[in-house]
């Protein structure tokens, strides 16, 4: 008597790792040619075997398996006790129930997991397919499922089957995804994701619109109030803002105070902004006090607009800095602003942390004129860049680019430092008494050691701090700021003189010019070059005079342009007067020259 054992059973039996232990009874030849035959047979069975789990070995190490016969019509010959660890079913509720792990699936993988057993029908052999199951008390559990047929004498009886746990697996995946796709503050998609789903779109030819938005006077939440105030904003402005747009776009922290959203192109990108800027500026209240914050937006269209990802981003980021340095503008599509005025803009940025490094961007003087004496009583220092390749760049060309990268704190230095230097050399060699008016931004008010270095740099040059004045903009005070006025009040009392620039363009009223530590107003040119015998400019402009005096304020009129302006601001007894009718700004040697001609005239 002897058994004899099918190749198809032998085959299953060593796949599931079993160890052949032969007991035949025949005749000691046909015992030595089966047991040969069959001994080869497991070795050749095992090496598959080995090297099939070694392919696999990685995860199978940090994961548990649970494997079962299944038959063809869906019962279970054989459930290892495994299952009960990965399913919380113990073999019997298999064996029990035909078909049982297919009802352990989760909803959205069994459409897979069917496509998977229909590709081993066609003898499509996929290697294994990664499903969900679901645990019996609730939890989701990661398998890769793999099944192998079950062959008696090249009949198919069977389906060897082996669930292997990647749980963990695929968490560490998710993290690892998670960590370099998202940022870590917000929690919002970065850049790398960014850019990634930006390729895809372009790729996949779906036309659509992104925005890019950036908000303005950050840096000032930062110095003032502290990072942690600074990403506690960030964090809230996010949230708001991803809740104002539609369900399908794509936001992302492009970095810094840098946002970008993605829509397709049938949203109205100009009214969904709009909308954007509504939650925006909303009052927070952070660290016991309320912050407004605005944004500048820049937007294109793709493909329209450009054709690569870095194209569009180029374009949206500069077409926002367009809007941020024009006055009144929070939106700017590329192709409204013009692709010659965007590469110019790119170019300034490339260069502007060479010129300031270099200081290729230096001071050019503009005279201001008492309009009673017509005497030269003080100069402003105007910043000028006079490039090799770009010929002169203005400063509403750099000075929004030099603020939003922080260079405006080392060169706003630079251009007090040779305006000093200038002026205690003229007021020392010519024998007179003229002031200087240097533009500040507010960044450089909200720096802890300004106005300790304004003091040094007066001391090393020995000039006289009262003929210093510093010129600020009305956007200053548009949130109230507690430390920009106590940093002007500590000026104030260094013997510095504080000047409002360009009044009437932005957001100061009467309780500013009241509370705001000032010394002088300066009235914007484009009232006083509108100015025509009784016109509401010339009307306003005699306002603005009667009303900065009634508060001990300075004045003067800027944009004087003929000699009917300056006989009109003589009449109303304005103070100064600053324009083309005198001079233009120009360079130090011109301007010393045109100095000494002036003040030899008047002697």
């Amino acid at each position: 008597m002897f058994f004899v054992f099918s190749v198809a059973s032998l085959q299953f039996y060593l796949n599931m790792g079993g160890i052949l232990k032969p007991q035949l009874y025949a005749a000691p030849i046909l015992v030595s040619i089966v047991l040969g035959a069959l001994l080869a047979s497991q070795r050749v069975l095992r090496l598959k075997f080995e090297a099939e789990r070694a392919k696999f070995g990685a995860i199978v190490d940090m994961a548990e398996e649970f494997s079962y016969i299944q038959q063809l019509d869906g019962a279970y010959s054989y459930v290892s006790p495994a299952s009960e660890l990965l399913t919380g079913h113990a073999p019997a509720d298999f064996l029990n129930q035909p078909l049982f792990f297919e009802s352990l699936i989760f909803d959205e993988d069994l459409s897979k997991f069917k496509a998977y057993q229909a590709n081993l029908a066609q003898h499509i052999f996929d290697n294994a397919v990664e499903i969900r199951l679901i645990h019996k008390n609730g939890q989701i559990v990661w398998v890769r499922h793999s099944r192998r047929e079950v062959r008696d004498a090249e009949v198919v009886v069977a389906f060897s089957v082996t669930n292997t746990n990647i749980t963990r697996y695929i968490e560490q995946e998710a993290a690892l995804q998670e960590m370099v796709f998202t940022d870590p503050l917000t929690h919002l998609p970065n850049r790398r994701f960014l850019k990634e789903h930006l390729a895809k779109r372009l790729d996949l030819a779906q036309p659509f619109s992104l925005a890019m938005m950036d908000l303005n006077r950050f840096k000032y939440v930062n110095d003032t109030l502290g990072h942690t105030v600074g990403d506690k904003l960030l964090v809230d402005l996010s949230q708001k803002i991803q809740g104002a747009l539609p369900p399908n776009a794509s936001f992302a922290r492009f970095g810094g105070d840098e946002f970008v959203f993605v829509v397709d192109e049938s949203v109205d990108m100009p009214l969904l902004i709009s909308e954007v800027c509504e939650v925006i500026k909303q009052p927070i209240d952070l660290a016991g006090q309320r912050l407004q914050v605005s944004a500048s937006f820049g937007w294109v269209r793709a493909p329209e607009d450009g054709q690569d990802v870095d194209s569009l981003i180029k374009f949206a980021d500069a077409a926002m800095y367009e809007a941020k340095r024009t006055p009144g503008l929070s939106v700017q599509a590329y192709r409204n602003a013009g692709h010659q005025g965007h590469e110019r803009l790119l170019k300034i940025e490339h260069k502007l942390g060479d010129a300031v490094l270099d200081g290729k961007i230096v001071p050019f003087f503009q005279p201001m004129v008492d309009s009673q004496t017509l005497q030269v009583a003080g100069v402003e220092c105007l910043a000028r860049w006079q490039d090799e390749d770009m010929g002169t760049i203005y400063p509403d060309e750099f000075i929004p680019l030099a603020e939003a990268t922080g260079l405006i704190v080392d060169l706003g230095y630079q251009i007090l430092d040779k305006a000093l230097e200038v002026g205690s050399r003229l007021n020392a060699n010519e024998g007179v008494e003229v002031y200087f008016s240097v533009n500040i931004s507010p960044i450089q008010l909200f720096e802890e050691a300004f106005v300790g270095n304004v003091e040094q740099l007066i001391k090393h040059h020995q000039f006289p701090v009262h003929l210093l004045k510093l010129e600020v903009t009305e956007s200053l005070f548009m949130g109230g700021d507690i430390q920009a006025r106590e940093t002007l009040m500590r000026l104030r009392k260094l013997g510095v003189q504080i000047a409002l620039d360009d009044f009437g363009t932005g957001y100061a009223a009467l309780a500013v010019l009241r509370d705001a530590c000032l010394d002088v107003l300066k009235i914007d040119k484009s009232f006083v070059s509108a100015m025509t015998p009784g016109n509401l400019d010339q009307i306003l402009v005699k306002q603005i005079v009667e009303m900065a005096h009634a508060m001990n304020l300075k004045v003067v009129a800027e944009g004087v342009e003929t000699q009917e302006h300056q006989d009109f601001l003589q009449s109303i007894g304005c103070d100064y007067s600053q324009g083309y009718l005198w001079s233009r700004p120009v360079a130090e040697a011109t301007f010393c020259g045109w100095l000494r001609d002036k003040m030899g005239a008047e002697r």
